[in-house]
């Protein structure tokens, strides 16, 4: 019997799609206030990741996950670890929460005792902790199993978001610049990940092989 992932189907990322044309008009009417460090909209970020890290330990923590010659668990194991790099970036590993007594406003790592000595090598331990769980779950092989049911269409959408929040931190449009619309395409982008995850784990299911 021929194996297929079952996969996405016709399903499309629509809030991701709403979001990118509503965009435009949030970064016209939204204080700039709400694009700065610990503001609004990285608040949101926040909620959209924890989102998508829930949904890769639910799945990593089931039981009798189908595979594909490599460890399914180790897959999921890697989508939370790499969500929660994206939620240690987004909060500076913690220096974002405190204050520097120094003056500088956001806390300096010599600030922050023992952590701040151990920040570094502990972040450079999730990353390969993280290479080894990809490696484990020979990812390349559930790649080219979904080859054929990818969605293409939500996979631009991503692209779409990460040049916009390029070019808002870049400079290179006129109305389109500062920390607000860099923050908004952040959101975005996340919100797609969240999708993609959530979609895959919603018919990632034992059984759902044809």
């Amino acid at each position: 019997m021929k194996e297929k992932f079952l996969l996405y189907n016709e399903k499309f990322c629509l809030d991701g799609w709403v979001f990118l044309l509503l965009m435009p008009v949030m970064k016209m009417f939204m204080p700039e206030s709400w694009g700065l460090e610990n503001g609004t909209v990285e608040n949101l970020q926040m909620v959209v990741l924890i989102l998508t890290l829930v949904w890769c330990w639910k799945m990593a923590r089931k039981k009798d996950l189908p595979d594909w010659g490599g460890s399914a668990s180790a897959f999921w194991y890697s989508g939370f670890l790499i969500t929660l790099l994206l939620i240690g970036r987004e909060i500076s590993w913690g220096r974002a929460l405190f204050q520097s007594e120094l003056g500088y406003g956001m806390i300096q790592w010599e600030e922050m005792g023992i952590y701040g000595k151990l920040a570094h090598p502990l972040i450079g331990f999730l990353v390969v902790l993280t290479l080894w769980c990809l490696w484990r779950s020979k990812f390349w092989i559930f790649l080219y199993k979904m080859w054929t049911v990818f969605p293409y269409r939500d996979l631009l959408l991503l692209i779409i978001f990460v040049a916009a929040q390029y070019f808002a931190e870049h400079g290179h449009i006129a109305w389109w610049h500062g920390e607000l619309a860099e923050e908004l395409a952040e959101t975005g982008a996340y919100i797609v990940i969240e999708w993609l995850v959530r979609r895959t784990a919603t018919y990632y299911k034992k059984g759902e092989w044809a």
